[in-house]
This record gives structure tokens, sequence and C-alpha cells, in this order.
């Protein structure tokens, strides 16, 4: 009996010790189940940041995100559940393809009217304002001193939007670069007199040994914030605002943004007074780009009408005489003549030869031969399909076809052009999100001249119909 009992005590025991051990290991797999559903569920987000740009982002020695803002999203991120991993762009890169929604968002992005279209903006996390910057070594003192001399900028900026405004009044002209470093390179090394930007920008430029002198008291104080894709993300704007809140209410936001500020210098006396820059601005920034434009393309269109007539036909008369030309002008698909594959090709030739100059005579070239080729083929082959007995008629017919194709081959080039044009800074577009505006209008545009002309072939079909 004793026995019995001494054997039921270690049964017990055992029991216990076996519940215990599997309450440890359902323990385990479940914080293992759990645990990783909730790591799972944990959003990550991209946030375009620029490096050299302190005190907001810049790389240390050992390439990791520093500046008030990783800082702070990698403490609000801790606060809110998130993830967030830092892709290194300069500014336009950035604010595009939150755009495009290749990255989630970005910042600072200081708050204007004229991106609100295309963003959401979070609470503002800085305040800061415009000044102009020159090379220490320089003789230049004021605005006035720019006259005749050229400006750096950082593209698609607010920095470029205060530029432009003032150089019609001081009389200097603008100079557009991607990054920040390229400027304030273009600075040093005197290839511009001076630049705009944001006073901690310059102020922690200085304090890291950069030879700049600030000439003008800061003005056009805007917020800057996180932006989104407008009707996108709009969770990480609550979190984002959440955890900035919760960051000022504990004095850490001071504490991140007192470690990154520059040393506050003297202010200036002199004041660049900003205002609004609209379409106008656009205009008288590029017009001379624009008027350029416009007489090579006129210019375009005289050479291609007339070689393209040439070829054409010289292809129809040969193809009389040899049956073998006549064949193959019969066997070219439809799809070639009147498709854009052709100017596909045209347009990466472009947009490779691009980089080499600020205008290419050789892309232009590339263009002019390659529609002079497709339109000379189409016409050819319409020589021979349009048998009508009035010789006139016949004439204006083949003429509207050509005019139809010439115009439409031309328009596509020239809107390839202005991409190139606009990537390259050759046409200043002011302000990123004004891109989107004058895109829309020449979209637009391009759509009403296709309808006319598509509208007009019609007509010419139905006088073909009747004359067979």
């Amino acid at each position: 009996m004793q026995m019995m009992n001494t054997r039921m005590k270690k049964t017990t025991k055992n029991n216990k010790v076996r519940q215990i051990v599997l309450m440890v290991i359902a323990v385990c797999f479940g914080l293992q189940i759990f645990g990783g559903q909730m790591n799972a569920d944990t959003r990550e987000y991209s946030i375009g940041l620029e490096d050299n740009y302190a005190p907001f982002s810049s790389k240390n020695e050992i390439g990791q995100w520093v500046g008030i803002s990783p800082d702070l999203m990698k403490e609000i991120a801790a606060l809110e559940g998130f993830e967030c991993r830092f892709v290194e762009k300069n500014f336009k890169e950035a604010s595009d393809q939150v755009l495009s929604g290749e990255i989630d968002a970005t910042m600072p992005v200081s708050i204007i009217p004229e991106r609100q279209a295309g963003f959401d903006f979070s609470e503002p996390f800085f305040k800061s304002g415009i000044v102009a910057a020159i090379y220490q070594g320089t003789d230049i003192n004021s605005l006035e001193d720019l006259k005749g001399k050229k400006v750096g900028v950082k593209r698609g900026t607010t920095d470029a939007m205060h530029a432009y405004k003032l150089a019609a009044k001081y009389n200097f002209t603008v100079v557009e670069s991607s990054n920040t470093h390229a400027v304030y390179n273009d600075v040093i090394i005197g290839k511009v007199a001076a630049t705009f930007d944001d006073e901690p920008i310059i102020e922690s430029l200085i304090d890291n040994g950069v030879p700049l002198k600030i000439i003008t008291k800061p003005v056009s104080i805007t917020s800057n914030s996180l932006i989104v894709k407008k009707g996108t993300n709009s969770e990480l704007i609550q979190k984002f605002n959440h955890g900035l809140a919760q960051l000022k209410k504990s004095g850490r936001y001071d504490e991140i943004v007192k470690q990154y500020m520059p040393t506050k210098r003297p202010q200036p006396t002199i004041t660049a007074e900003m205002t609004t820059v609209d379409m106008g601005d656009f205009w008288r920034a590029n017009k001379k780009v624009l008027l350029l434009g416009l007489v090579l393309l006129v210019v375009m269109f005289g050479v291609i009408w007339v070689l393209a007539r040439a070829l054409a036909l010289s292809l129809y008369h040969h193809s009389k005489k040899h049956p073998k030309l006549d064949d193959l002008l019969e066997r070219i698909p439809a799809f070639i003549i009147g498709n854009v594959v052709v100017l596909v090709v045209g347009v990466v030739l472009a947009l490779v030869l691009a980089q080499f100059s600020t205008f290419n005579w050789v892309g232009w070239i590339i263009g002019v031969v390659l529609i002079t080729l497709l339109e000379g083929l189409a016409f050819a082959k319409r020589l021979d399909q349009v048998t009508i007995a009035d010789t006139k008629l016949r004439r204006k017919v083949l003429r509207q076809y050509h005019l139809r194709g010439v115009v439409r081959d031309i328009l596509v080039l020239a809107m390839a052009g202005y991409y190139i044009a606009t990537a390259t800074g050759t046409i200043k577009m002011m302000v990123d999100v004004y891109a989107f505006e004058i895109w829309s209008g020449i979209f637009v545009g391009f759509i009403v001249i296709l309808s006319i002309l598509t509208i007009w072939q019609r007509k010419v079909v139905h006088i073909i119909e009747d004359n067979n």
C-alpha cells in the first residue's frame, strides 16, 4: 500500500512536470505563431530622403541615416508600430516617385498651395525661411550685385520658385541642378554666383566648413512636413501626426531638433521678398527655348514634307518598272504604316543622345530621317491604292493623307522632345507640380489635333468611296 502511494505521488509529480513542459511549449508555440503574425502585419513604408542635406538628412561615416527627418521617423515608427525603410533620392526624384507610387512618402517638403493638388501633407514638423548665399571669396554683397550673373537652385523646389520670381527684378539667370551637392559645388567653383536655399541647410554647411556667406534675411517662412500621394497612405499620415504629437509632448522632439540645428548667426539686413510663382513666370523663364523648339518643329515639318513626298514618288515610279519592288510595297504590313513603332525607336535614341548636349542636332536629324522613311513608305503605298479618275481630286486626297501622317508623327516627337527638355533641365518647370498641369494641357491639345485630323481623314475616305 505504501509502495502504491509512493508510485501515485511520483505519477502525480510527473504529470505536473509534463503539464508545465506542455504549457511552456504551448506558450512558445503561441508566441511564435502570433508574434510572427504581428510581425507579418507590421507595415513597412518607404521614405525618400536626400543625402548631404543636413540638418534634415545625411549619411554618417558608416552609411547610417542621421538628421531631423530620419530620427523623427524612426522614433515615430517605434511609437506607432510600423517599420520605415529609407531610400536615397534627390528632391525631384522623391516627389516624382511618391506621385507614381514607387515610394510611399518623402520629407521634408514645404507646404505650398501649388503642391496640394497632388499630395497630402502631415502636420508640419519644422519651419524655415529661404536665404541667398554666395561663396565667401566673392565681392557680392546684395541681390543687385547678381545682375547678369547665374544663380543655382535645386530643381522643383520652393527655392527655385523664389529664384525665378526674383530673376526678372534683379536680372540674373537661373540654373537648375538635380541635387543639393551639385548646387553648392557650382557655387564654390564659380559656375554660379549664388544660390537660394533654406536657412538651416546653409547654416549647417557653413558649420561643416563650406565657405559660404548668407547675404539676405530669411523670407517665405514655410512649414515642412511629410508628404504622400493624394488619397493614399492616409494611415501613415495619421500615425505620423499622432507620433509627432507624442514626441512634442514628451520633449523628445526638441531634443532631436536641438541635436542637429546649426549655429545661429547674425542676420543680414537685406530682404528678398517672395511672391507666388505663376504660369507667366514659366513662360518668361522658358520663352527662348520654347520659341526655338517651335521654329525647329516648323522647319522639321517642311523638310519632312518635301523629302517624304520625293521618296514616295521615287518608290512609286520605280515599283512600276520593277515588279519585285511593287511586290515589296504590297507586302508591307499595315501596322507599320501609321503606327508609332518607328517613332518609339526615335524617342529612345533621342533620350540616349539628349545627355550629350542641351540641343542635339543628331537627335533632330534622326527624327527627320525616321519620319521621312515612315511617311515615304506610307505615301508610296497610298499612291498605289488611291485610284480616282479626277487628277486634281486625287492629288488633294493624297495631300490630306500625307498631311495627317506628318503632323501626327511630329506631334509625337514634339512630346518626346518636351519630356527630354524637362528631364535634362533645358525647360525649367519652376515647381514640381506645374509639370502635371502643363503635361495635361499638352495631352489635351494632342488629342484635339489628332481628332480634327481623324475627322478630316474620314471625309477623305468618303471622297474616295464616292469616286470609286
